[in-house]
């Protein structure tokens, strides 16, 4: 009975890593050590990591973060609420984050925990820009001048 066991937890973990690898979305997990313990091809893409996902694996995902905070608008406000969504285990939920070269992510964020264990961190990131950029677009329809050139200039401002 403890063979079939283990060959179907084998099974299942197979099946998990063939979806996780084939997920659109940038997935990073850490474990409970912050180190990565799993990431995918679409993260690497995403950041234009040019090596293959599983190099990274038991890499410093703290140091990871510092190592692409300069491809954010606001590198500071990336690394501050990434550390404090770690420290609190706080969910986040389709956070935007405005990169320089004009492309937005979004992220999600989510403490792994199960019955009272702590095992890690997960987190997604997607490219919104198409989307958000043609939400953009319909709410500038519909505002004051004063108002369509402020969200122009603080464009500009990410650009830089």
């Amino acid at each position: 009975m403890n063979g079939m066991s283990e060959a179907a937890n084998g099974a299942d973990a197979m099946r998990f890593i063939t979806m996780f690898r084939h997920l659109k979305s940038g997935q990073l997990v850490e474990d409970e050590h912050r180190r990565v313990a799993l990431v995918n091809q679409a993260f690497c893409d995403l950041f234009a990591i040019p090596v293959p996902p599983e190099s990274l694996v038991g890499t410093d995902c703290a140091a990871a973060a510092e190592s692409v905070m300069t491809l954010f608008c606001d590198p500071e406000a990336f690394i501050q609420r990434s550390l404090h969504a770690v420290r609190t285990r706080t969910p986040i939920d389709r956070e935007a984050l405005p990169l320089k070269d004009g492309r937005i992510l979004e992220r999600d964020y989510l403490a792994i925990e199960h019955e009272g264990q702590f095992y890690g961190h997960v987190w997604t990131y997607r490219d919104v820009t198409a989307v958000r950029r043609a939400h953009e677009e319909l709410s500038l329809i519909h505002i004051s001048e004063p108002t369509r050139l402020r969200r122009i200039s603080y464009a500009v401002f990410c650009l830089k």
